[in-house]
């Protein structure tokens, strides 16, 4: 005979083999996936079973015909939420039969991003039946061409998929401060002195460019310049009209176009720029399910977002970014305005 339960609406059956046991004894058992469900074989025999609901997880479910005291044994079982306790009394179990169970939703989401590396009709089904939630766009890169491209492909598979449907994420750029444009490496070394000016096209040893005009005004003198995401560090000595100098704490190779921020502050940019504006309105003729924004510190661009989208009838919900400290005192409002 085969047992069943329910959790919610879900029937979930467990089918074990035939065999015959005395107690007490360890059995071993072999789960395997099969689609959105799973199916257990080999040598089980129970003849009660009960089920209790638990949190869901994620983790990974690693018995392989491992030795499992039925006695009572809880199991945790990747994508459900619920857990299994076993209780054998007596007796065998005669007939076989093989139900998948449901999938109930896991709430935390896989987000894949989709380059160059994945970007293709085969990659993409292969990352949706892998698991994924989530296809995200980062707009750092690439241009709409591409990232429609992927859009399409997305799109494709969800009208293909009969019960997986995965969301698409536009993340936009925001507004980074990054250094220019470097012919070849430049080492930099503990202790030495390096300097950041606004002027444009400077590649030298010991000076290059920031695409960010008030660059200067932002810094202060003793402030910790973090570039390439803290790889690298500076101390800021002193500052001219266009000209931040500063000496190297952590040392490493500064190449083109790396990412510049003062610890514990960000720059006075807008959080929306022009191109993040043309980004939106990208996605908004796409029909995309989330925005991530970048950099976002207060709650006033979420509500000017909402707004922008409420006027295009866009249902597209708003995922902020916390990437500075200076976000932290606002932390609260930034939640409640956002959907996640």
């Amino acid at each position: 005979m085969a047992m069943a339960t329910k959790i919610g609406a879900a029937p979930v059956h467990f089918l074990p083999n035939r065999a015959s046991l005395a107690l007490p004894q360890h059995v071993g058992l072999d789960f395997h996936r099969r689609g959105n469900g799973f199916r257990r074989a080999r040598r089980l025999e129970v003849t009660s079973m009960k089920m209790a609901e638990r949190g869901e997880q994620a983790a990974e479910f690693g018995f392989n015909n491992g030795p499992i005291n039925l006695a009572k044994e809880e199991f945790w079982i990747p994508n459900f939420n619920f857990i299994i306790i076993y209780e054998l009394q007596s007796g065998t179990l005669n007939e076989t039969q093989t139900v998948a169970a449901s999938n109930p939703r896991r709430k935390t989401k896989i987000v894949c991003t989709i380059g160059p590396a994945c970007n293709t009709r085969d990659m993409i089904w292969k990352l949706a039946e892998a698991g994924m939630n989530v296809a995200r766009l980062n707009m750092s890169h690439g241009d709409h061409e591409s990232h429609q491209k992927i859009i399409d492909l997305v799109k494709e598979y969800n009208a293909q998929s009969k019960d997986n449907v995965i969301s698409i994420m536009l993340d936009t750029k925001g507004p980074e401060v990054r250094s220019g444009d470097v012919s070849q490496p430049i080492l930099l070394k503990e202790g030495q002195d390096f300097n950041f000016t606004i002027k444009r096209g400077v590649s030298l040893e010991d000076t290059v460019s920031v695409n960010y005009d008030g660059f200067v005004s932002d810094v202060e003198v003793g402030d910790i310049l973090l570039v390439d995401g803290g790889m690298m560090s500076l101390a800021v000595l002193s500052k001219t009209v266009d000209t931040v100098k500063c000496q190297v704490i952590d040392g490493g190779e500064l190449k083109s176009r790396r990412h510049l921020n003062v610890r514990g502050k960000s720059a006075r940019l807008p959080s929306i720029t022009d191109k993040d504006w043309e980004d939106i309105k990208f996605g908004v003729e796409n029909e995309v399910d989330f925005y991530a924004v970048s950099f976002v510190k207060d709650s006033k661009v979420i509500h000017e977002l909402k707004d922008y989208l409420k006027r295009q009838n866009a249902d597209i919900h708003v995922i902020p970014k916390i990437e500075s400290a200076d976000s932290i005192p606002n932390l609260q409002s930034i939640i409640s305005a956002s959907d996640g």
